[in-house]
């Protein structure tokens, strides 16, 4: 019986082994359009939020699971929730619902310029909105379904998580742009590090990923929740990088621009870095999201530098699951000649 038991836990430990993702995974490459397009956002079910080029005009555009793209508004999409509600432009700040009806975003009078650029799965949006005549100013706008969006200060709000912490830039007195975290009970916090920096994302942990400018350059990096610094690894010869989405595992994706092109990588946890692939003939790309199931959304670049939009899909390597099966049924033969207590 004893034995027994000992071979399931086996079995359960090899599913959970293959269900997170612990064997090596390689990334297989899929386009979603030809036209001039790029997939901005991702969610936990594999719809893609995007924007695409159709006879000319740019519109919002939704990819569900499959690849199957739906125009929507003349704009463009940014982000996506679990829910499957879309944020981003139509002319002003919009959401599109899952059957693709848009909504506009309330603003204050005198805005000339908005657009949301995160969503969370309560509803919560973030995103900017220009204000001023002569003098115009970005400012850092969360819309949380009130009459009027809730403004904090100069700057722009990039990225929401599950509990309503918000991320993006202030803006300094000198002009230079400051990573922020801001949440609703503790306010607004800047993050350390750099002569300027911005955060590009937030996970439902509170890890944060981004970029700090040091005088050299641009430098991919994350925070911990504790705002502890981390810069990430480069592709060899990157003169700058930056890292534009994270999920719940720790995983960012962004860029690494080098002499010979910009290319879309992956940040494992630890920090080291994994160049995706692009289309064939293509020159590049760029990783804009990243789910938790390690789907990444974005673009590869064709020799011309325009943008197609694409999704990377984890698959796992057929070495490292064969390890793992060998392994367990190694043991077999020595569960069943164990004596049972």
């Amino acid at each position: 019986m004893k034995n027994t038991k000992s071979l399931c836990i086996c079995c359960a430990t090899l599913l959970a082994v293959l269900a997170t993702g612990a064997c090596a995974v390689t990334y297989q490459i899929r386009q979603l359009s030809e036209n001039t397009s790029w997939a901005s956002g991702i969610n936990n079910s594999g719809a893609i939020a995007a924007a695409v080029y159709d006879q000319g005009v740019c519109h919002a555009a939704v990819a569900d699971d499959l690849g199957l793209v739906t125009l929507l508004d003349e704009g463009f999409a940014l982000g996506i929730n679990n829910s499957g509600y879309i944020v981003g432009n139509a002319g002003r700040a919009a959401t599109w619902s899952p059957t693709g009806v848009i909504s506009y975003l309330p603003l204050p009078n005198g805005a000339t310029f908005s657009q949301a650029l995160g969503i969370n799965d309560a509803g919560l949006v973030v995103g900017e909105l220009w204000l001023g005549t002569t003098h115009i100013t970005n400012y850092i706008t969360v819309w949380n379904g009130a009459a009027d969006p809730l403004i904090l200060g100069e700057g722009c709000g990039i990225g929401i998580n599950s509990v309503g912490t918000v991320v993006g830039f202030t803006k300094e007195p000198d002009g230079k742009h400051r990573a922020f975290v801001w949440t609703p009970t503790g306010g607004m916090t800047p993050l350390t590090g750099g002569i300027s920096s911005e955060a590009k994302a937030i996970n439902n942990f509170g890890e944060i990923a981004g970029l700090i400018c040091d005088g050299q350059g641009t430098w991919a990096c994350k925070w911990s929740p504790a705002g502890d610094l981390t810069l990430l690894q480069n592709l060899p010869g990157t003169i700058a990088s930056t890292a534009l989405g994270l999920n719940s595992s720790g995983e960012a994706v962004g860029f690494c621009d080098t002499a010979e092109g910009t290319f879309p990588v992956l940040w494992q946890p630890d920090g080291s870095v994994v160049m995706l692939e692009w289309l064939v003939g293509d020159v590049g790309g760029t990783a804009y999201a990243i789910n938790d199931r390690g789907q990444i959304a974005g673009c590869s670049l064709d020799p011309s530098w325009n943008p197609r939009a694409v999704v990377w899909n984890p698959v796992p390597e057929p070495a490292g699951i064969f390890a793992v099966l060998v392994g367990v049924i190694a043991l077999i033969p020595r569960l069943r000649n164990r004596p049972s207590a």
